[in-house]
């Protein structure tokens, strides 16, 4: 089994990498693909850059060229909760676009507005993962995600977007990574750790947390891929 690996910044990526045994990298469409084994697994790596369109071309690369049976999309993600808190383990239970006009995506191809994770490894996901991050004093939480091309900071914003999705964080990426995986019946998870909360100031959380966060999610992902 392949799994590909897909992370919106080097920095979400590059630890992962350096814990990998590379055996092959070739660039495709502006991205490198770093092909190898991490805790045991055969993977493909890869960093797609910033938004929607990005990690689509990189997910549909990763099945179509690669022939990846599983897609890991990782990073990490603002809060829309005051339940979850910077550092917390989001573990996405589907993913949705909140910058798209309301049922497009039902009334035409898909015909799904809400793409949703695998269970099976929703369920790996929260039986690793949460001993990990309640050891260092954080939580582990399953809920919805969304997705949009746009970094959202406003307080009043965010609590919109999770008063209309009833979803706990928000992001670049997932959807449109959740949609690849989608149609082409590829069994797919996105785990997401939280660089700013819903208070003011979450610009300046962002800045703080990012390597922490990222520093978090890649010994999460290497502690999943090891029990998978």
């Amino acid at each position: 089994m392949i799994w590909g690996i897909i992370g919106a910044m080097d920095q979400e990526i590059d630890m992962l990498r350096q814990s990998a045994v590379i055996s092959h990298q070739e660039t495709r469409y502006g991205c490198t693909f770093y092909r190898g084994r991490i805790e045991g697994q055969e993977v493909v790596l890869v960093c797609c850059g910033v938004g929607k369109v990005n990690a689509a071309i990189c997910a549909m690369t990763l099945i179509h060229s690669f022939g990846v049976e599983r897609i890991l999309h990782v990073g990490i993600a603002g809060s829309l909760s005051p339940k979850v808190d910077c550092l917390d383990l989001v573990i996405a239970s589907d993913a949705v676009y909140h910058d798209i006009e309301p049922g497009v995506l039902i009334d035409y191809f898909p015909h799904c507005d809400r793409f949703p994770c695998d269970p099976g490894l929703i369920k790996l996901a929260e039986t690793v993962c949460r001993p990990l991050t309640e050891a260092q004093g954080h939580r582990t939480v399953v809920g919805h995600l969304v997705s949009g091309d746009r970094f959202i900071s406003d307080p009043d914003k965010k609590q919109r977007l999770a008063h209309r999705f009833e979803a706990i964080c928000v992001e670049m990426e997932g959807a449109a990574v959740a949609h690849v995986c989608y149609v082409h019946q590829v069994p797919f998870l996105i785990l997401r750790i939280i660089s700013d909360s819903v208070r003011e100031g979450a610009w300046m959380e962002y800045q703080t947390f990012k390597p922490l966060a990222c520093q978090q999610s890649s010994a999460i992902v290497r502690a999943f891929l090891q029990a998978f």
